[in-house]
């Protein structure tokens, strides 16, 4: 069952995994200045924040984190969901584009690139994406079904479509077949 809230600790963990390194502790006035001189790093920030402040119990709070998710998805065009669980070390080169339903779940030290979609075939049926540790989904990749497991260490291909399980340490790309017939041309006249 996944838990329904995220604690400070575990905002903190994520936001220390994500913006300063291991060998040094946790400090806010390290996490905003990384935070606010690297533009690309915003969306990531603000969309913590807005998660855990929507899993408050308090109902200004809650407003206040979909209104700052909302925001921020209308900012970089992306549709991530606050109620998806992310686990801490998520990476985003290129915050652009990505689309993430609730019912999935990923693990940690992911890396998402622009255009990743990661959703459900039908609203009416059984709902439960997970992708493993250390999982690198290449740009324009698609996800898509009810009850799809993606195994740790696994390297989704740049405008793949998956549609079943991808097996731990695997590697899956969508095989392209290209027929490209040029037009014979025998004179040209103008």
């Amino acid at each position: 069952m996944v838990s329904t809230e995220v604690t400070l600790s575990e905002l903190k963990a994520c936001l220390h995994a994500e913006y300063i390194s291991d060998n040094k502790p946790f400090s806010w006035i390290r996490l905003f200045h990384r935070v606010f001189f690297c533009q690309r790093s915003r969306y990531l920030f603000w969309w913590r924040v807005a998660q855990f402040f929507y899993f408050s119990n308090h109902r200004f709070l809650k407003k206040l984190g979909t209104r700052i998710g909302a925001n921020n998805n209308r900012k970089y065009c992306n549709d991530i969901s606050l109620r998806t669980r992310i686990g801490k070390g998520l990476s985003l080169p290129h915050p652009i584009g990505i689309v993430l339903t609730n019912y999935c779940q990923l693990g940690e030290n992911v890396t998402l690139m622009q255009g990743v979609t990661i959703g459900v075939k039908a609203k009416d049926g059984k709902a439960n994406i997970r992708v493993g540790n250390n999982v690198y989904i290449g740009c324009n990749s698609s996800i898509i079904g009810g009850e799809i497991v993606v195994g740790d260490n696994a390297v989704i291909g740049a405008h793949a479509l998956v549609l079943k399980d991808v097996g731990e340490g695997c590697r899956y790309i969508t095989k392209v077949v290209a027929d490209i017939k040029r037009p014979e041309i025998d004179k040209m006249t103008f």
